[in-house]
């Protein structure tokens, strides 16, 4: 019912280029920052959406949209930075039945940040909060030259009529979500998980905060490989106590960086997490590791200023993660050996990459699946997981990237043994039920102790990972020095470690 005050809470979520913005209501104290927004649009921008070139009809806007919330009228903002982007709005003003099924929609995105998906993401949030309070049509009217907003409103998947009346073309929406809406929803959501992954998988420059001068640090080791590895980007390192590290020259803080890089490996203990993770947003740095451990609730809050800057997280309490593309050549773990070596190697299979997720507060393994099935050089996906962070999530993608690849898993939490944590990360995953070894895998995945009665033509390799797979893993934890009696020893030997 239209007639139910319902407002959607905060979230975040990935434009078409991979940066993060928040999608929240517009609040009483943002009506500076749209009444900014329309102000900086051109007089061109200005006319297309008052139809005047005048800021009177901004201001009321700006006013309208900030005042206190009432039902039938809903406006959000997508805002990045402390910056309104854009502004997406209904009103069922022009429906005056007891109960209106029926609302006015209006957009406006910030000049500099079109052709980004601002205002389908906008619309879309603004249709799921619509049709919880008993919306079924949005109309909005355009002028006919106004291109942009007729073309976001052709590409929602929605069906969608027009009619043209004098200089504007009306437009009607039917908001029923059917199965054409959900997959175009579906693949704009892929295109922007993929584009967010790349400052990670694809960086051009990386900053190890926290490489120590000791060779025993984990900082240290992430430096280390990263050189030894030949990475071919730009190198920096932020060690405050030393000058140099290597040939590689020391800065005392992430703002006194030369450069921004696309992404910072936090090799710092856990109550400097908040802060350092701080500093790269303000710095502008797209994307995170996070290797420490032991982060109680209020160090997990880096999570916080982690969203706030729009950057992607990897961990915390996790190894690192690798690229072999040679165009990449990167290593930022602090293991002692390569990620899945010799073992696989001798059967001519090699690993592309290699993403240790920890306790997996943001990536997970949905979007590794998304990346690997857009990356064209990945045969087969290798999955060892603890538990799932959306499963009905994970079911569908690895149902779709099954069609191109065969996608192995292997579910550690089988065995009491196999529930035994290594020091490097010390709980599950917040929020994520604990992996249910009874559940049959998708169709076109195979579980480590499934027989892959559809993969016929890749048996061979099958029956030699469900040997290797369980030994290299083990080998691969064994070498961070991580006490060989917390692995997961009866999960190994059920794979074939002795």
């Amino acid at each position: 019912m239209a007639s139910k005050l319902s407002a959607p809470p905060r979230t975040h979520a990935l434009l078409a280029d991979g940066t993060t913005v928040s999608i929240r209501p517009a609040l009483s104290d943002d009506r500076a920052r749209v009444l900014r927004l329309y102000q900086d649009l051109s007089p061109e921008s200005l006319r297309l959406r008052f139809s005047t070139a005048g800021l009177r009809s901004a201001r009321q806007a700006a006013a309208k949209a900030c005042s206190p919330a009432r039902v039938g009228y809903l406006a959000l903002v997508a805002e990045t930075g402390g910056r309104v982007v854009g502004i997406a709005e209904y009103d069922t003003a022009v429906d005056s039945s007891p109960e209106p099924t029926c609302a006015e929609n209006a957009l406006v995105v910030a000049d500099d940040w079109h052709d980004r998906g601002v205002g389908t993401l906008l619309v879309e949030h603004l249709v799921g909060a619509a049709r919880v309070a008993g919306i079924r049509r949005f109309t909005a009217d355009a002028l006919a030259e106004n291109g942009v907003v007729l073309q976001v409103f052709n590409d929602l998947g929605l069906s969608a009529s027009r009619r043209l009346e004098g200089t504007e073309i009306h437009c009607t929406l039917q908001l029923e979500q059917r199965e054409g809406y959900l997959a175009v929803v579906e693949a704009r959501g892929r295109v922007a998980d993929v584009a967010g992954m790349r400052p990670l998988l694809c960086p051009t420059s990386i900053a190890v905060v926290g490489a120590g001068r000791w060779t025993g640090s984990a900082g240290w080791a992430v430096l280390d490989n990263l050189q030894a590895d030949g990475f071919t980007g730009s190198l920096y390192a932020v060690a405050p106590q030393t000058d140099w590290i290597g040939n590689i020259p020391c800065h005392p803080a992430v703002e006194a960086l030369p450069g921004v890089p696309d992404l910072a490996v936090l090799a710092v203990p856990a109550s400097a997490v908040p802060e350092v993770a701080e500093q790269c947003g303000r710095n502008g740095i797209r994307a995170v590791v996070v290797v420490a451990s032991g982060l109680d609730a209020a160090e997990a809050n880096a999570r916080l200023a982690v969203r706030a800057y729009g950057m992607q997280l990897v961990g915390p309490s996790c190894l690192g993660i690798a690229n072999a593309d040679p165009a990449v050549r990167m290593d930022a773990t602090f293991a002692a050996r390569r990620p899945l070596p010799d073992g696989l190697s001798r059967l001519g299979i090699g690993a592309s990459t290699s993403v240790s997720l920890g306790d997996a507060y943001d990536i997970c393994g949905n979007d590794l699946l998304q990346w690997w099935e857009t990356d064209g050089r990945i045969t087969l996906a290798l999955l060892y997981l603890e538990s799932f962070q959306s499963p009905r999530a994970f079911s569908r993608i690895t149902q779709r990237v099954a069609r191109a690849m065969p996608v192995l898993t292997v579910d550690v939490g089988r065995f009491e043994a196999g529930r035994l944590r290594p020091p490097s990360q010390p709980c599950p995953p917040r929020n994520c039920p604990r992996v249910d070894a009874s559940r049959p895998p998708a169709h076109g995945s195979t579980s480590r102790d499934a027989r892959p009665k559809t993969m016929a033509p890749k048996k061979d390799i099958f029956r030699c990972l469900k040997r290797f797979i369980a030994r290299e893993v083990y080998k691969y934890l064994t070498s961070t020095n991580i006490p060989q009696k917390q692995l997961p020893r009866a999960t190994c030997r059920k794979a074939g470690q002795r």
